[in-house]
């Protein structure tokens, strides 16, 4: 399979819960959207202006088609000497799988965990109590969602998952709690600084991603 190669560009306005300013790198295939696999039915159609990124999280845990006329390629340069893990994670969204036959819950873990600081970095870690999962993990999963591979997962004691060394991206963590069941947490490492263009000119300021 060939390796994935990934480009980093910036939001130039708010794309569904994402913030404009906000860096992305992104799976650097440009995809069509409404593209149809049948020749004949792509013959009828326009794609102009439908040239997208595929983005796995739009802020709210789910996937969309990133069109390209909400970005700009990221300034080259601007994250030299800057530690790229220092930027905070977001919890996008929060599900349980409950016991067999009953379908996936939405939970309030997103709201109720609590991000742990590091370093007067915010972000840097999850940390949970004993009641919001119903019990300690038993076994602890971690993805990559540009990939869908499997990750080593990060440490976790005492309720608290450690995220410093992880990099910008988008993941899933799974927790597995015996006799609550499985927990489904979306999430997204942000980039350090958040980049805002001077309207169509090629000068930025950048500030510290907080959140």
């Amino acid at each position: 399979m060939k390796p994935m190669s990934f480009i980093k560009v910036v939001l130039t306005e708010p794309f569904v819960r994402l913030p404009a300013t906000l860096v992305l790198e992104l799976d650097a295939t440009v995809g069509v959207s409404g593209w149809n696999d049948d020749e004949r039915a792509r013959e009828r159609m326009s794609f102009m202006n439908k040239k997208c990124y595929s983005l796995p999280d739009g802020g709210n845990g789910t996937a969309y088609e990133l069109p390209l006329h909400y970005i700009r390629p990221c300034p080259e340069g601007v994250f030299e000497g800057v530690d790229l893990n220092s930027g905070p994670v977001r919890i996008t969204a929060s599900t349980l799988d409950g016991h067999s036959g009953q379908s996936p819950a939405v939970t309030n873990l997103k709201f109720d965990a609590v991000l742990w600081a590091k370093n007067d970095n915010p972000g840097q870690g999850i940390l949970f109590t004993q009641a919001q999962l119903g019990g300690w993990p038993e076994t602890i999963e971690f993805t990559d969602r540009r990939s869908n591979s499997q990750l080593q997962p990060p440490e976790c004691k005492g309720g608290l998952v450690d995220l410093s060394l992880l990099p910008p991206g988008f993941y899933e963590l799974i927790l597995k709690v015996e006799g609550m069941g499985t927990h489904r947490l979306r999430l997204i490492k942000s980039f350090p600084l958040l980049i805002e263009f001077e309207g169509n000119s090629q000068r930025y300021r950048t500030q510290k991603t907080l959140y």
